[in-house]
């Protein structure tokens, strides 16, 4: 059912017209930490000896931190789309300015949203579409959006998808317990980056004399390994291989095994249909709306002119900046030797992408504590 909803946006909808397929998630960094695990033979030891695992010292500017991550299918758009970062500190205390001028200096395209509780709303979500609407429109605004996310009540809620047709956005549900198999971000991307945090926080220890990570330094090795893994990599190959390209391509062959192409004929999902997608009962009110809400969005991309046009959004001068590289997937290594596999590693280190750093700085943004629904 997800699939035939996928290929009916786009092979009917945005197949000829110039578009941009967004996958957005949330995941939280302040519980990636390195396991530290091993076997000390002897007698019990205790907490002050020198050979147990030392602790950390408290740090109140890591106590919850939520990151709302986004992917695209453009590789030149990729280093500029917004990847916001929702930090929560103890009592709902105000960031010191020394905090916030750090903050800044980890550069573009980096967003931290102070006041949040450290937490997605919908107010929230509200924002953060309406951000990313203006980013795109200012890199192309004829560009049309399809955002896909999953049916967290965040994200899927009757104001948020109001808030997406005002914005000219095409929602796209990932089904509830498929997020595995069918999100990009939890297929490809938030296991490399928390696997790349845990081994930069073991490189921290290492190098420290103590053997502990100093506070704010989580915050730095975590925004340096979203820049790696997130902001400077080319996901459109990532796209094609969930089914968003061509299903013919053998890069799609792992979806295949789940379901013949020939089975995928382009349709809009049923009430019935869009209900077990999102496991809710059909008969609700609500239920209805969401479903009307999501299949007009596309219905009424399908029934516009050739020549038509998003909404456009807030011109941003957006800094210039090479395109993302392609990163390297596990299937990629599939079918090939050890010296194959050896070959193309030494190639890629002699012929390295350019480093994209980030270009200006960093943006703190402050939400009303008591509504959260936004600056």
């Amino acid at each position: 059912m997800f699939l035939r909803w996928l290929r009916f946006i786009v092979v009917h909808c945005i197949w000829d017209r110039q578009h941009v397929i967004v996958n957005m998630d949330e995941t939280q960094l302040a519980s990636v930490k390195h396991a530290g695990v091993g076997m000390i033979s002897g007698r019990k030891r205790k907490r002050t000896d020198h050979r147990c695992s030392p602790r950390d010292p408290i740090d109140r500017h890591n106590t919850k931190v939520t990151f709302i991550a986004a992917v695209c299918d453009s590789p030149r758009l990729q280093p500029l789309l917004p990847q916001v970062i929702l930090p929560r500190y103890t009592q709902h205390a105000r960031p010191p300015a020394d905090m916030l001028n750090n903050y800044a200096g980890f550069g573009h395209p980096f967003e931290f949203w102070h006041g949040t509780a450290g937490a997605t709303t919908s107010g929230i979500i509200k924002a953060w579409l309406t951000r990313l609407r203006s980013v795109i429109s200012s890199f192309n605004d004829s560009a049309w959006i399809v955002v896909v996310m999953d049916c967290d009540t965040s994200h899927l809620a009757v104001q948020i998808l109001a808030h997406m047709r005002r914005l000219s956005m095409i929602p796209l549900i990932i089904p509830a317990k498929l997020t595995w198999l069918l999100q990009l971000l939890d297929v490809y991307v938030f296991g490399v980056l928390k696997k790349d945090m845990r081994l930069e926080e073991l490189r921290k220890r290492e190098a420290s004399l103590t053997g502990t990570v100093e506070r704010r330094e989580r915050m730095q090795f975590a925004t340096s390994c979203i820049r790696r893994t997130v902001i400077n990599r080319d996901w459109s190959e990532a796209f094609n291989k969930l089914g968003y390209g061509n299903l013919h391509r053998p890069s799609t062959s792992h979806m295949q095994r789940y379901l013949p192409v020939g089975e995928i004929v382009p349709a809009l999902p049923t009430l019935a249909e869009f209900a077990d997608l999102i496991s809710r009962p059909a008969h609700t009110e609500v239920t209805q709306r969401l479903h009307r809400m999501c299949t007009r969005a596309a219905l009424d991309l399908l029934h516009a002119a050739p020549a038509a046009s998003p909404a456009a959004g807030a011109h941003l001068p957006l800094p210039v900046s090479a395109a993302a590289s392609r990163g390297t997937f596990m299937a990629d290594h599939q079918h090939h030797d050890a010296d194959d596999i050896l070959r193309r590693f030494l190639h890629d280190q002699d012929h390295a992408p350019p480093v994209l750093s980030g270009h200006g700085l960093a943006r703190n943004i402050f939400f009303n504590l008591n509504s959260r629904e936004g600056p």
